[in-house]
């Protein structure tokens, strides 16, 4: 299994922490799994541009699907579900 992702300091200070505070049972099954955390190069942001785009287009589907009301994690969760039933419709190739 391999983790992907930009050299944000909040990413840089997971994987530390994963890698301390994780219990045994995980950790053996990420030692196992040959779990490996890359991180695109400080001064390359643009490595990054396939999943901040999907970022970018679940947040506008959950900004579409707003209807204002409160939310509570009942609404959340179905909302986050439809986002990923949106996403996920999409063709893989160009059409």
């Amino acid at each position: 299994m391999e983790f992907l992702s930009d050299n944000g300091t909040n990413f840089q200070g997971v994987s530390k922490l994963i890698v301390n505070a994780i219990d045994e049972d995980c950790a053996d099954q990420m030692t196992n799994a040959r779990t490996k955390w890359t991180f695109n190069p400080p001064a390359a942001p643009h490595m990054g541009g396939v999943w901040e785009r999907l970022v970018r287009s679940v947040k506008d589907v959950l900004k579409a699907i707003d209807d204002g009301r409160r939310l509570t994690d009942e609404i959340l969760h179905t909302r986050i579900l439809e986002a990923e039933n949106i996403i996920n419709s999409r063709p893989l190739e160009c059409m």
